[in-house]
């Protein structure tokens, strides 16, 4: 293993200046296409990590695993019991069942993914150039949520949405909504 070179974006971003960051944002983009241009073999049976291990959720300091699962709708499900309890309580289940329902609605195609991707997993060079993307760990086959526009650079605007609540309700998240004063 070799250290890669650059720093991480986490470090470098509040010290960019405006062409450094459309310069990073230009390289992600590319990689990112290039990532969910990858189709899943015909041999992959099932969502999650690449060695056939479980799937991941790292929305918050930790990570949740889960599976692997053999369908869409096992995934699906996973998400949902993510969901903090008490915002299940003081949400009630409509919140919960648009949820569910909207997960069920969207066909994702089954794409390789990171799956820990953040600025803490993106090296930098001083000018803006990505130069890695580290810690592959959790890399595998999953449904891609975190691409909202479609191929005519259109937004799914209810996707984003129900993404959004979703990573605020999360189980191990900080960011659990509490019971109204």
């Amino acid at each position: 293993m070799s250290r890669m070179p650059g720093e991480m974006l986490s470090r470098r971003w509040p010290d960019m200046g405006e062409p450094q960051r459309e310069r990073v944002l230009k390289d992600l983009e590319g990689i990112f296409r290039q990532l969910r241009g990858i189709p899943a073999p015909m041999t992959a049976t099932s969502i999650g990590a690449i060695d056939g291990g479980p799937a991941v959720d790292v929305r918050s300091r930790h990570a949740e695993f889960g599976g692997p699962f053999g369908t869409k709708s096992e995934f699906n499900e996973w998400i949902v019991s993510l969901i903090h309890p008490e915002s299940m309580q003081y949400r009630g289940p409509f919140y919960i069942d648009t949820i569910r329902n909207c997960l069920r609605k969207y066909n994702h195609q089954l794409r390789f993914a990171h799956c820990d991707l953040g600025p803490h997993n993106i090296l930098v060079s001083e000018d803006g150039i990505v130069t890695a993307i580290i810690d592959w760990e959790f890399a595998g086959w999953c449904f891609a949520r975190d691409c909202w526009k479609d191929e005519a650079g259109d937004f799914y605007d209810e996707e984003f949405a129900i993404d959004q609540m979703l990573d605020s309700q999360v189980r191990h998240g900080e960011r659990v909504i509490k019971r109204p004063r």
